[in-house]
């Protein structure tokens, strides 16, 4: 009764199935701890980088979702000095030429810059290695753009950068939250994804 029946087609479903399994599929989100909300002690895998003059801390008062946020802070003008967040994924990758897409948002206290013309905040990714093996560095950062400009008081804000074409030879994706020198003020972030579109 079943001799007729073709394997071919279920052969080439459990090919289908098998091709690309170590990639991402579209939906998957990236970072770790987005709400930064996953612990009362602790904000990893969120690293800080300061330099000297830069307080870099987590609020329990100001936070868009969670229990907290990450904050920089700098009080003093003629500091120039800066500090960044940073997390870096280092599982599977995306499929090469996918796109990723990172979102943050932002609220600000009193955000100026002794450079009035130069940026204040810079929210970026960046994948690693910076190079392929034949040398290309194109395509593998996206930072923000006119989003780097925000000054004064403003509300949680959303900042979105996105990368298409995801290069191949890739082996991690370092996120990087940032308040640039010659800023003062206090920024706040909350709800950082990274995710594969």
């Amino acid at each position: 009764m079943f001799k007729n029946i073709s394997l071919g087609p279920l052969l080439l479903l459990l090919l289908m199935a098998c091709v690309d399994e170590d990639t991402l599929p579209p939906g998957t989100q990236l970072m770790l701890n987005p709400h930064i909300s996953l612990s009362h002690d602790s904000v990893f895998p969120w690293t800080a980088n300061k330099s000297d003059g830069i307080e870099l801390g987590v609020s329990k008062e100001v936070f868009m979702t969670g229990i907290q946020s990450l904050f920089i802070e700098n009080r003093d003008s003629v500091n120039l000095n800066y500090g960044s967040w940073t997390q870096t994924y280092s599982g599977p990758m995306p499929a090469q030429g996918s796109t990723l897409e990172l979102i943050a948002f932002l609220k600000g206290e009193n955000i100026s810059s002794v450079f009035p013309t130069s940026p204040r905040v810079y929210i970026s990714f960046r994948i690693f290695p910076q190079s392929d093996s034949k040398g290309n560095t194109q395509g593998r950062s996206a930072g923000s753009d006119s989003y780097s400009f925000l000054e004064g008081d403003f509300d949680w804000t959303p900042i979105i950068i996105t990368l298409d074409n995801f290069p191949s030879e890739a082996d991690n994706i370092s996120v990087n939250l940032g308040m640039l020198s010659g800023t003062t003020g206090k920024i706040y972030f909350d709800e950082i994804t990274l995710t594969v579109k």
